[in-house]
C-alpha cells in the first residue's frame, strides 16, 4: 500500500487529474503549500523584521485554510486572483522600482510558486465537483 503525503514534494503538479481522489489530493497538497508559505513568510518577518510579512502570512494561512476545509471553486479563484496580484505588487514594487535587499527576490519567487499552485488548485476544484459521485 502506497501512502500518499499531502506535500508540495511528493506531488506531481503537472499530472492530469483522472480520478476523484487525484483532485482532493491535489487541492490538500495545495493547501498545504499555502501553510508552508505562511510559515515561510512569518520565519522571513522574524529575521528581517518586516511587518508586511506577517499580514502576508496571514492571508495565505486564511487561504489555505479555506480551501483545505470548503474545496470549493469559488474560494480557489479567489486565490489565484490575490496571488497574482501579490506576484505582480510584489515584482513591480520590490525588484522594479526599489530594490533595497538581497532578500527580496525570494518573495517574488516565493509569490509565483504560489501562484502557479493556486492554478492548479483551481483545475483541481473544478475537477473535484465535476468527478461528483
Amino acid at each position: 500500500m502506497k501512502i500518499k503525503l499531502p506535500l508540495l514534494i511528493s506531488t506531481p503538479f503537472w499530472k492530469k487529474i483522472k480520478t476523484r481522489e487525484d483532485a482532493l489530493f491535489l487541492i490538500k497538497s495545495a493547501a498545504f503549500s499555502f501553510f508552508a508559505a505562511s510559515f515561510l513568510f512569518i520565519i522571513f518577518g522574524l529575521i528581517f523584521k518586516n511587518n508586511y510579512a506577517f499580514l502576508d502570512a496571514g492571508l495565505y494561512l486564511i487561504l489555505g485554510l479555506l480551501i483545505y476545509f470548503t474545496k470549493g471553486r469559488i474560494i480557489s479563484i479567489i486565490a489565484t486572483i490575490i496571488t497574482f496580484s501579490a506576484f505582480t505588487l510584489t515584482y513591480y514594487n520590490k525588484l522594479r522600482f526599489a530594490p533595497t535587499s538581497k532578500y527580496e527576490a525570494f518573495y517574488v519567487l516565493l509569490a509565483a510558486i504560489l501562484f502557479f499552485i493556486s492554478i492548479k488548485a483551481v483545475q483541481a476544484s473544478f475537477k473535484y465537483k465535476k468527478l461528483k459521485k
